[in-house]
């Protein structure tokens, strides 16, 4: 959850903030030297100087009819937001999207890669020969609710805990608009700021992983190497040495000692009659024929949707973990059923 109590008080201490330089200047924005100076920044950036209360009046129509509280909420706090910044804009200027939006751009378009949903954070397109006021505020609003969606879903907003079970006692996911905004511009690149609203964990980035592989698989099947093929052959028994053992072994997925790989051994006489029984084909133990070959030289099922969607639950599980677990804490590890006790990072018990 982002915490923006910190940040909106860091927030208040700069002056005014800007994103394509980095820069941050200085003064007070009620001041007529601040109103000047943010004039003249809105100017330099291609703007008029009633951006700011083009992009005002936008954002307080899109609050009256916005669908749901939590939309009325994020359009109130970039409200507050661009208010705090003289309507400076984050992903525009006078000649369309700026810059900065580039990395932000790519990183929503590869949402998919982390379990999300791509379309749910489309930005509209800008015509770059009609960039009249009206046309970059609507611009600049919707890429930031962008932002601010992807955020909410990055951190687990998009499932309440309970609503699946009273036992996920994870209280629903809250995310602050001007939190999600004043991460962004505090760094210098935006698709990394997106990046790191992500949990963290090792645990999670392996997930992620096996998430974008399986996803690839199921999309595009990985084509039998020809060289993995057998061809029909002698009938070999337990204790023989012979090359398709070596794919066979691949196959059942049983590894032999250093220089043993071609041997067939009792391990892969085992792990090749269980296998012949999940293709339902009863076979002797300790056989290979050309029946067990043609069953190897099968290709492998492709990972169903529900294997990808038990992927994607345990993903949307660490997103519901806090950030910070706390000095100490107790750590259930179920796959492992083991607790730890954990103590400034280090496990003590």
């Amino acid at each position: 959850m982002f915490r923006v109590s910190f940040r909106i008080s860091m927030a208040a201490s700069l002056l005014l903030l800007l994103v394509q330089s980095g820069s941050r200047a200085a003064g007070s924005l009620t001041t007529p030297a601040a109103v000047s100076l943010s004039a003249g920044m809105l100017q330099a950036a291609g703007l008029s100087a009633d951006f700011a209360q083009t992009i005002d009046r936008k954002l307080a129509f899109r609050r009256d009819v916005a669908p749901s509280e939590v939309q009325k909420a994020w359009l109130a706090q970039l409200k507050s937001f661009y208010g705090s910044r003289s309507g400076m804009p984050v992903w525009v200027d006078g000649r369309g999207y700026n810059a900065f939006s580039d990395s932000a751009f790519t990183e929503l378009a590869n949402a998919g890669d982390w379990g999300l949903d791509a379309s749910d954070f489309a930005i509209p397109p800008l015509d770059t020969a009609i960039t009249s006021q009206e046309n970059l505020a609507d611009a600049e609003i919707a890429f930031s609710l962008a932002i601010v969606e992807y955020a909410d879903q990055a951190r687990g907003g998009r499932i309440d805990p309970s609503a699946l079970s009273l036992w996920l006692d994870h209280p629903a996911v809250t995310t602050f608009a001007t939190g999600v905004m004043i991460e962004m511009i505090s760094n210098a690149d935006a698709g990394e700021a997106l990046r790191k609203m992500h949990p963290q964990s090792k645990a999670f980035e392996a997930l992620r992983q096996a998430y974008i592989e399986m996803r690839q698989e199921i999309i595009s099947p990985t084509p039998r190497d020809p060289a993995t093929i057998l061809a029909p052959g002698a009938k070999l028994k337990v204790g023989q040495w012979h090359p398709d053992v070596i794919i066979i072994r691949q196959r059942v997925d049983t590894v032999a000692a250093a220089g043993f790989e071609a041997k067939f051994d009792e391990d892969l006489a085992s792990a090749l009659h269980d296998y012949m029984g999940t293709a339902r084909i009863r076979m002797p133990w300790g056989v290979i024929d050309d029946r067990v070959r043609e069953v190897i030289n099968r290709p492998p099922l492709p990972p169903k949707k529900s294997d990808l969607d038990q992927i994607l639950a345990n993903m949307e599980r660490w997103r519901w973990v806090p950030a910070e677990l706390g000095r100490l804490h107790i750590w259930n590890n179920l796959p492992e059923y083991m607790t730890r006790v954990v103590k400034d990072g280090a496990t003590i018990h």
